[in-house]
């Protein structure tokens, strides 16, 4: 697996990636700039399931390679917000 970091055009938010050696997103986040966090395990209002529906290419210059232990923080804290609500 590798994990990835995106930083799309102001105002698109941070994203996070993990995906397998063909470019195939398994988890999804993203950190908006308003502060707000969307993750590809719950459903949100107007994005429903946020999951990359291509592979992605880790080599093109937009991703930063992260740490798996970086990604896991970031999903982990987002778990844990959502928890009384499971």
């Amino acid at each position: 697996m590798k994990y990835l970091k995106d930083v799309q055009e102001p105002g698109m938010g941070t994203w996070y990636f993990e995906v397998d050696h063909d470019g195939t997103a398994y988890r999804q986040m993203v950190h908006d700039e308003d502060g707000s966090w969307i993750t590809s395990n719950r459903k949100h209002d107007s994005r429903h399931f946020l999951l990359a529906e291509h592979p992605l290419d880790p080599k093109e210059p937009y991703y930063e390679e992260i740490s798996q232990a970086a990604f896991e923080e970031l999903w982990q804290k987002q778990l844990l917000v959502w928890m009384e609500d499971w």
